[in-house]
C-alpha cells in the first residue's frame, strides 16, 4: 500500500468490487478506518445486474466485458488460471524469469 500511495498519488479511478463473498465485506468493514477518505469512496461494491450494468455500463464496451461483469457481456474468459499460476515464476522479477 505504501508504494502505491507514495509512487502513484491519486492514479485510481475506481475500483469495483463485483458479486464480493460476504467474509470480504466484513473484512472491508475491518480495514475501512484505516484508508484514507479519498481511496476509501473510489471503492464501489457492485451485486445484481441492475447495479453491474447501471455503473459498469457507461465505463466498459460490451466487447470488454466478460458476462458476469454486465449482463450484455461479450469477451469470454479464456485464461487458463491453473496454467498460468503453476508456470508462473513468482519468486523472479520479469528480466530474470524464463
Amino acid at each position: 500500500m505504501f508504494i502505491l500511495r507514495d509512487h502513484y498519488p491519486e492514479c485510481l479511478e475506481h475500483v469495483f468490487v463485483i458479486d464480493a463473498p460476504l467474509a470480504f465485506r466484513a473484512f472491508w468493514i475491518l480495514i475501512k478506518p484505516f484508508i484514507d477518505p479519498v481511496t476509501k469512496s473510489k471503492v464501489v461494491f457492485l451485486t445484481g445486474e441492475e447495479a453491474k450494468n447501471e455503473k459498469l455500463g457507461g465505463l466498459v464496451e460490451e466487447c470488454q466485458a466478460e458476462p458476469f461483469m454486465l449482463s450484455t457481456g461479450k469477451m469470454e474468459n479464456n485464461i487458463d488460471v491453473e496454467a498460468f499460476l503453476c508456470q508462473t515464476a513468482f519468486d523472479k522479477g520479469v528480466s530474470e524469469a524464463v
